[in-house]
Formats: structure tokens, C-alpha cells, sequence
């Protein structure tokens, strides 16, 4: 999370690779296998289950933005290291990782329905979670004490709470987890509910952006077909 303006040996923010493109990448290579799986007689189950963030609301231009999904020279182009709190372009490129999650998420749901698939592709947030995902993060002394002492207690929840809408996503009763939903507190802690998706989850435009730069940099073609 917010880390360095770097680009992976592939030429792609390391932010955007390691959450957005890999996915991409597996879901299509694994998505024969689940069809089939859906499509056993004795009812089969087969689920797509995407970790997003509450970042995804937080997008500077509240949209997913082209330059983020195109290859990077890992050398400050796409902001550079300036580091605020839940702010600055190392924040930014987190931010559109997890956007594209749930981006990704619409764009397959949409695919899925247009072919009558029976494979589910879901959503989850945590909310505020402790866990060590920012450990890394550094803001100084004072701000360190400040954050630790006093707001992470006001919201943040458990991880063992925070893994409720993954759990929801990947194990809740197949007649009531509905593709296409995102799961997870409405906010940063609570109960794992069905949320409704904000406009620029399931912009038409940003869908069809993000599946064609994800294709062109992973140098697949990835159609749903059944």
C-alpha cells in the first residue's frame, strides 16, 4: 500500500500490477475451470471474489484514470514518492489499484450475464482493518503516535471483522450471494452488508477502458464465453 513511484520488470506500476493486472491475468486463465465447475449437475458453485478497499472512493478525479494502466517508466511519471496522510501519489496509485478491483468486478458481471454464466464474480472491503498492511508507512513521530493512539482506535476494527466480507464473498449461501455485489462495513467498521455501487464503480467508460489496457498489458485476449 503507497508505495514508491516503481515500475515491475514489466514496465507496470508495481501498485496497479500486483493488485489489478495479476488478477486479471488469473481469473482469465482459471475461468474454463470454473465454468465447468458451474455447470455440474449436482448444482455446482463457482465464485470470483475480488478484494477491494474503501480507497476505491477515494480516486483524486473520482474515476479510474488511463495513465495508471499503461506502462510506466517507474522513474516519477505517475506522481512520484510524495507520501501525505491517505494522500499524495503514492496514496493515488493505491487508490486506482483498488478502484480497478471493483471496476473489474462490474465489467466481468456484465460479461457473465451477457454470455448466461453461471459463474458469480463478487466484490469484498474490509473496511479499516488492523492489520500490517501499512507498517511500512512512516509520517513521523509525532504523526505515527497520533494516528496509532488516537484515530486507528476510532476506525478501525479487527481483522478477524475485517475478513467478514471476503468470507461473505467466497462462502455465503449461493442463493443469496448475488454477482455483482460488493460485500463489506458500510464505512470503515461493521457488519459485511450488500452495498450499492457509487457511479464510478460501474462507469461504462471505465470498464471498457480497464478491460482493454488489462488485455493489451497482460497480453491476453480474455472473452467470456460458455
Amino acid at each position: 500500500m503507497a508505495t514508491p513511484d516503481r515500475a515491475t520488470k514489466d514496465g507496470y506500476d508495481e501498485q496497479i500490477q500486483t493488485n489489478h493486472l495479476s488478477h486479471f491475468l488469473l481469473t482469465k486463465d482459471l475461468f474454463p475451470l470454473l465454468e465447468q465447475q458451474a455447470n455440474k449437475e449436482d448444482g455446482g458453485d463457482a465464485r470470483i471474489v475480488n478484494h477491494s478497499s474503501e480507497a476505491r472512493n477515494n480516486t483524486a478525479s473520482k474515476g479510474l484514470e488511463r495513465k495508471y494502466f499503461e506502462k510506466s517508466n517507474g522513474d516519477g511519471n505517475l506522481g512520484g514518492d510524495r507520501l501525505g496522510i491517505f494522500s499524495g501519489p503514492c496514496f493515488e496509485r493505491y487508490c486506482q489499484s483498488k478502484l480497478a478491483n471493483s471496476v473489474f468486478t462490474h465489467a466481468l458481471h456484465d460479461k457473465l450475464q451477457a454470455a448466461h454464466s453461471k459463474v458469480k464474480v463478487v466484490s469484498a472491503h474490509p473496511g479499516g482493518a488492523a492489520t500490517n498492511l501499512g507498517s511500512h508507512l512512516n509520517f513521523g513521530t509525532i504523526t505515527n503516535w497520533l494516528m496509532e493512539n488516537l484515530l486507528f482506535p476510532m476506525v478501525v476494527q479487527s481483522s478477524e471483522d475485517g475478513t467478514m466480507g471476503l468470507l461473505k464473498g467466497m462462502m455465503g449461501d449461493k442463493d443469496t450471494v448475488e454477482s455483482g455485489v460488493m460485500y463489506g462495513p458500510n464505512g470503515m467498521k461493521g457488519k459485511a452488508v450488500a452495498l450499492d455501487p457509487k457511479p464510478w464503480e460501474i462507469d461504462i467508460n471505465a470498464k471498457q477502458m480497464l478491460w482493454e489496457t488489462s488485455e493489451a498489458a497482460t497480453g491476453v485476449k480474455f472473452d467470456v464465453i460458455v
